[in-house]
């Protein structure tokens, strides 16, 4: 090899590493965003594989967008084992339908009583205002009584 592409290769490796560590570096907040925005535990799993050998951010947005395998969904949801809880102490999950994607409550939940079909937890003036975690924590707390 001749001294210049020693050099050309040492660059080129150097150029890998610091796109390494820059990925170690800057993945836990761009797992958080994404989180943020809605995409799946799965799906984010597949950004990173991706990005991580390599990949073009193109190719991560990509696998982002693919659908998680059959198998993945046979296990019930958080949501699901939530409204089989809120339906044994005879309530009902409900989940906000606000129109405004952007409303600080889109997506936020309530409890409603099965019989009356009156929300017991929540605010529905607002959306719901309730999180997965206020639901189980609610229930949790009914349960007790």
């Amino acid at each position: 090899m001749r001294p210049k592409e020693d050099e050309f290769g040492l660059r080129l490796a150097a150029k890998a590493a610091d796109r390494g560590k820059a990925f170690d570096e800057h993945w836990p907040a761009v797992r958080a965003q994404l989180a943020q925005w809605g995409y799946s535990s799965w799906g984010i799993a597949q950004a990173h594989r991706v990005l991580s050998q390599g990949g073009s951010v193109d190719e991560a947005v990509e696998a982002l967008r693919t659908e998680e395998p059959e198998l993945i969904h046979t296990a019930p949801t958080r949501e699901q084992r939530l409204q089989g809880m809120a339906f044994q102490q005879g309530l009902r999950l409900r989940k906000s339908v606000l129109g405004d994607e952007r409303a600080r409550h889109f997506g936020t939940y309530g409890l409603y009583d099965r019989k009356r079909d009156v929300m017991v937890v929540g605010t529905p003036e607002t959306g719901y205002g309730l999180s997965l975690d206020d639901v189980e924590t609610a229930l949790r707390e009914r349960r007790r009584q």
